[in-house]
Order: C-alpha cells, then sequence, then structure tokens
C-alpha cells in the first residue's frame, strides 16, 4: 500500500477530527432517540430489567476497558524507535479506545429507545462525558507515549512530518 507523510499539524487535526465525528455521531443518536421514543410508557419491562443490569455494567467495562487496553497498547509502543511508529500505534490505540468506549454509549441509547427507561440516557450522559474528556491533543499525546526531548520537539514543529497515512 502507498503511504503520504503527514506534518504534526494535520496529524493532530485528524486526530481531533476522528473525535469529533465519532463525538457528533454519538449526540446525534442520542438526540434522535430522545426525539423519538414514546416516553408515555416503559414498555418491554423484560428488556427493561435485563437492561437495567446489564448497560451499567456495560459502561463500566467499556470505561475500564478502553482505558487498560490502550495502557496496554501504549506500553508495547514505549519499545519503538521510530517516532513515526509510535504515532501510527497511538492513533490505532486511539481508535480502539474510542470504539469500546462508544459500544456501550450506543448500548445505552438503543435500551433507552426501546424502554423509554431515562436510566439509560443516564449511562450514555456519562459515556458521552468520559467521551468528551478524553479528547486528543498534542500534549496528551507527548505525555501518553512519553517522548523523549527531541521527539518532542518534532512533534512541536506544525510542518515536521511525524507520521505517515495510507493512501488508496
Amino acid at each position: 500500500m502507498k503511504t503520504q507523510p503527514q506534518t504534526s499539524k494535520a496529524y493532530f487535526k485528524n486526530l481531533t477530527m476522528l473525535h469529533g465525528v465519532l463525538l457528533v455521531a454519538q449526540i446525534a443518536f442520542f438526540t434522535a432517540a430522545f426525539f423519538f421514543t414514546d416516553r408515555s410508557t416503559v414498555s418491554n419491562e423484560e428488556l427493561n430489567s435485563l437492561f437495567t443490569y446489564l448497560a451499567p455494567v456495560l459502561v463500566f467495562a467499556g470505561i475500564a476497558g478502553s482505558n487498560l487496553l490502550f495502557r496496554k497498547q501504549l506500553a508495547k509502543l514505549m519499545g519503538t524507535a521510530e517516532l513515526k511508529a509510535k504515532l501510527g500505534g497511538y492513533l490505532s490505540s486511539l481508535v480502539i479506545k474510542y470504539a469500546l468506549l462508544e459500544m456501550p454509549a450506543m448500548l445505552s441509547i438503543v435500551a433507552y429507545f426501546i424502554t423509554a427507561n431515562y436510566l439509560f440516557l443516564g449511562t450514555a450522559v456519562v459515556v458521552l462525558i468520559v467521551f468528551i474528556l478524553d479528547r486528543p491533543s498534542m500534549g496528551k499525546a507527548v505525555a501518553d507515549l512519553q517522548l523523549s526531548v527531541a521527539e518532542r520537539q518534532k512533534v512541536e514543529n506544525p510542518n515536521e512530518e511525524v507520521a505517515e497515512v495510507n493512501v488508496r
């Protein structure tokens, strides 16, 4: 596959855009479920009782699991010598982390849509808050990857080529 170099500025712009698109998707789904759900009665009591236990457990597991897996993947990246490999791995790690956060949020929203129980909107809001607080930035990347002074200077230079992207 053909690759193209990416500057520090473009790399972090793409990270921010990825985070923003995933956040907007969750908020849009949340909003649609809120406005299109018939809240006059709680429907489907069996699913309501199942989701009452399942949704909070999955939210907790999603938050804890995403952080645990992210830290494990970062530990593997620490042994990598090349900055481009570190930042490529960092992007992959963030995508997995965000997916593990997004899944319980979506499940909670679907549970609300099916049952009209506000508890599930609350669990989705918890995940959305965690997701918002986990916005990527240059400072977080430098801290997460524990970059050396030379690597940090490259990352902080907006015109420095620090990563590669696959081009189709």
